[in-house]
């Protein structure tokens, strides 16, 4: 969606997601760079440099 690109686009962003496990495990995935592309790149996700505890997948 344009309004996603546009957000993501102003300047650079950190993206952190949160999981647990049915078990009640957590971790955490944190990603110091993040941006989605435009329609033309068909809104592509972008995510680099990790750290966390969660495996890099």
């Amino acid at each position: 969606n344009d309004n996603i690109f546009a957000l993501t686009n102003q300047r650079l962003y950190s993206i952190r997601f949160d999981l647990k496990a049915v078990d009640g495990e957590k971790r955490h995935a944190l990603y110091d760079t993040f941006w989605i592309d435009d329609e033309n790149n068909k809104y592509t996700l972008h995510i680099k440099d990790y750290s966390g505890d969660a495996g890099k997948h």
